[in-house]
């Protein structure tokens, strides 16, 4: 047994210790509190911050599980019992999981080390790829590199080995393992119970198989079977009720079409009564001719550009088909003329479109019309004319009944089975979305955010508050007050339950439990803190933690153990629990950070020239004496002060090449303005909001005006691009991964989407507002790089080489522009990074190259 007086210290060793936890813990800590007794962090000394991830809980709340984080590669996984104080960790340990309360297993390397969390002994599973708990953690299933199928009983340990296994699948609520094996030519399908440790093979064949799927709703499982010479697959779907096999075999469906063949390309699905069975199916490849001289052709009346058309293909599109196991037939579903589909709940009903009905479009989405096709008897009626295709705009009930949609301003509630819809109108003073220009997408829809799995009711959301929509009486009813205290609230993520990983071409449904109570995220518009709340039966809200803090990542245990992150400026994230209306600190990241100085912060208020008031987040430097003038660092991007009460780790890794703990002890001033925007005039928001905030900082006589420097990245490198280019306040600026022409990127393609970039600039961040041929001089306005010439201000711009979210030549041309106008920049391209720096030598180059740019221009 090994004592961790510290876990923030390097990790010991390849194995699970079994820890007697001890703790530190601020009980209270001012952010505009400041001690000169206490260190500054030296850059040598940055490795010992780590960052804390919140990861999981077991099913009964009796343990919990986290890691931390180290730039030097110490790693380690914790688990933490929540009433006790004992706990065991996993240095360099990953994908750690929970057996019920009994068992927890993580990877070591390609080891999986499984500690039996009731006596503390430890189980050492090598070569291993894989691995689940059974059985509630009595047993452990693994998978080795060389295709080795291995269950083990943790009680007797027990094994039971399985060779030449290619693939398997473990239904967890039938505790059946089901398997596939392939030796010396025969490939044969098998299960384990679990429960009784009984093997079984069904079957056993000459022909390859493959694709082993989980079946829905707990009723088997599906695998593909090669035919002769690989041609006339057959897919089987193994039945647990019964344990038969059903077999399609495409010759003996007479409407199964010609040079077609199963594929994987499309799950496979099951309708909830077990009837009817989804799959695709896609013509039979040829072999490619050889071509030379490729050509590709663009032409301006195809509904899709070139390289759109030709990843989509919907030319080539497989076609979602159901197979009727109980009638013996089999009919397909989507269509050349509609390829799209999303299921309802219960698979009883089909919604087809065709993506480019309405195209050529210049959005991100276009509209599409969408059609009910009833699969029992095949009938199609036209539901939504012109609707707007985004995903989260729709969504279908779990129970199969219902399908909610967004249209004109309103939530639509349709019965499939009435064929009847209710409007659901928002209360007065309330509306559904929002055209504000704070958000990056317009119009904002805040959302539909799931069902209650009882069907009872749905939950929706205005910029405020929450409102529960009960399905039979059409009655709406708001269980927040957000709006008069001028709170946030949110649906927080550990309410939903996914059913399935997709909907084909939509959104897995979401399902709320409606037997816990309700957990809401608030975040006050003026504190910045953010809480989470239950909503108890009555609509009462009872806070989990009223500290000024922030606190995410929640994990619960249904109603009875809730467990979660919590942190401010000063004060290191920790995991706490909430049990029985008491708050208990399970670990606290970093604790020897108390030894050192933090530096304060403090949300400023300034007005923009539109008189607009706005906040900002001022960080001062660790050293910071009154009466000293100090250089300051702006850093832009859009709405930033929301993140007043985040712990920043000190690190020289950076993505951006930006780090707040850094610079402050470097001494530097950073201020941090939001940005209050104007349809038309986005380069003239970020100006006038940033010299609005900067001049309200050096009324204050804490700065030394004359050494103030600028830093962007994405829509913060190109607000810095256009900044300097009408400002001459800044004595060093750095641009990362920017935008510098309006024009020539409107006209680009991106590469990760293959379709235009021109919708960013009309209707997302951007803000433009229009096309490009009705407002020229906008853009024209808008664009860094035809400024190039007014810039004084030494620019410091980086990009990666491998970026897909905005070209990185945007970079390269304001570097060709600020050369021809013989202007100070140095442009850094990392050739093997993206829109973010992922490679982490160069993390560190990127956050030192920046600090003695800053340091060159800033400092006498």
């Amino acid at each position: 047994m090994k004592l961790l007086k510290n876990h923030s210290n390097t990790a010991l060793g390849y194995s699970c210790k079994k820890t007697i936890l001890s703790f530190w813990i601020v009980l209270s800590c001012s952010i505009y509190g400041q001690d000169h007794s206490k260190k500054n962090i030296a850059a040598a000394e940055y490795e010992r911050w780590g960052k804390l991830e919140n990861r999981a809980i077991s099913q009964k709340g009796n343990w919990i599980s986290f890691d931390m984080q180290y730039s030097n590669g110490s790693d380690t996984l914790f688990v933490k019992h929540t009433q006790k104080n004992i706990g065991f960790s996993f240095p360099q340990g990953t994908q750690g999981k929970f057996g019920g309360e009994i068992a927890f297993g993580a990877f070591q390397g390609d080891k999986v080390i499984v500690t039996n969390l009731e006596n503390s002994e430890n189980i050492s599973i090598s070569n291993c790829t894989a691995f689940e708990f059974a059985n509630s953690g009595k047993i452990i299933v693994s998978f080795s590199n060389d295709g080795e199928l291995m269950v083990r009983i943790i009680k007797n340990k027990e094994i039971i080995q399985l060779p030449n296994v290619t693939e398997y699948q473990l239904d967890q609520p039938n505790n059946i393992l089901t398997y596939l094996t392939n030796n010396n030519g025969k490939s044969s399908f098998g299960t384990i119970n679990l429960r009784t440790n009984q093997k079984t093979e069904y079957h056993t064949t000459p022909h390859k198989l493959f694709g082993l799927t989980l079946a829905e709703y707990g009723k088997g499982v599906f695998w593909l079977e090669e035919g002769i010479n690989g041609k006339y697959t057959k897919l089987n779907f193994y039945k647990n009720q019964d344990n038969s096999i059903q077999t399609f075999e495409p010759k003996s469906f007479s409407n199964f079409p010609e040079k077609h063949e199963i594929v994987t390309t499309k799950s496979f699905k099951i309708s909830s009564d077990g009837k009817r069975v989804f799959f695709g199916i896609a013509k039979v490849k040829e072999e490619a001719t050889p071509k030379k001289d490729d050509v590709e052709v663009w032409d301006t009346e195809d509904l899709w550009i070139y390289p759109k058309a030709s990843r989509e293909n919907l030319e080539g599109y497989s076609t979602l088909s159901v197979w009727f196991i109980e009638e013996k037939r089999w009919n397909t579903i989507t269509s050349k003329e509609l390829p799209f589909v999303q299921l309802n709940g219960s698979k009883s009903v089909a919604l087809l479109y065709n993506p480019t009905a309405y195209a050529p479009h210049f959005k991100r989405y276009g509209e599409v019309d969408y059609f009910l096709y009833n699969l029992a008897d095949g009938t199609k009626k036209l539901f939504l004319e012109k609707q707007p295709s985004e995903n989260y705009l729709l969504s279908f009930s779990p129970n199969g009944a219902y399908i909610c949609y967004f249209k004109d301003k309103n939530w639509w509630l349709y019965n499939i089975k009435k064929q009847s819809t209710v409007s659901i109108v928002p209360p007065a003073g309330s509306e559904w979305v929002s055209n504000d220009l704070k958000y990056i997408t317009r119009p904002h829809v805040f959302g539909m955010k799931g069902w209650s799995d009882n069907g009872e009711y749905l939950l929706l959301q205005d910029e405020f508050d929450i409102f529960k929509f009960d399905i039979k009486t059409s009655k709406l009813k708001r269980i927040t007050k957000g709006r008069e205290s001028g709170t946030y609230f949110t649906v927080d993520g550990s309410n939903i339950k996914q059913i399935g990983n997709d909907n084909y071409n939509g959104w897995a449904l979401t399902e709320i439990n409606s037997a816990n109570d309700l957990i809401v995220s608030a975040r006050n518009a003026t504190t910045k803190a953010q809480q989470f709340k239950l909503v108890s039966t009555s609509n009462t809200l009872i806070p989990l933690a009223n500290n000024a803090t922030k606190s995410d990542e929640l994990r619960r245990a249904n109603n009875e153990v809730y467990v979660y992150r919590e942190q401010s400026h000063n004060e290191s994230p920790r995991i706490v629990s909430f049990k029985n209306g008491v708050n208990k600190v399970l670990f606290e990241s970093n604790t020897h950070d108390k030894n050192f100085n933090q530096g304060k912060v403090e949300l400023i208020s300034f007005s923009n020239s539109k008189g607009d008031k706005l906040q900002g987040l001022l960080y001062y430097p660790v050293n910071y004496e009154v009466g000293k003038k100090y250089p300051m660092i702006i850093n832009v991007y859009s709405q930033i002060t929301n993140s007043l009460h985040e712990y920043c780790i000190p690190t020289l890794y950076n993505d951006t090449g930006f780090n707040v703990k850094h610079f402050v002890q470097q001494n530097y001033f950073v201020l941090m303005p939001d940005v209050k925007y104007y349809e038309g005039e986005t380069g003239n928001s970020a100006l006038d909001c940033v010299v609005a905030a900067n001049n309200a900082v050096v009324k204050t006589g804490m700065i030394d005006a004359k050494h103030i420097g600028l830093i962007g990245h994405s829509f913060g490198g190109y607000e810095t691009n256009y900044i300097i280019t009408k400002s001459k306040i800044f004595a060093a600026a750095v641009s990362g991964a920017a935008i510098s022409d309006m024009v020539s990127w409107y006209f680009s393609n991106s590469k990760s989407l293959n379709i235009p970039e021109l919708w960013r600039s009309e209707t997302q961040q951007w803000r433009i507002g229009k096309s490009i041929f009705k407002d020229k001089e906008l853009y024209l306005k808008n664009s860094p790089i035809l400024y190039a010439d007014n810039v004084t201000t030494p620019l410091l711009s980086w990009v990666g080489k491998m970026e897909t979210n905005l070209p990185y030549e945007q970079s390269l041309l304001f570097y060709n522009a600020l050369r021809r106008a013989k202007k100070k920049n140095v442009l850094l391209v990392y050739p093997k990074d993206q829109h973010v720096i992922v490679i982490k030598e160069n993390k560190m180059d990127l956050t030192k190259r920046i600090t003695n740019w800053f340091d060159r221009y800033l400092k006498e």
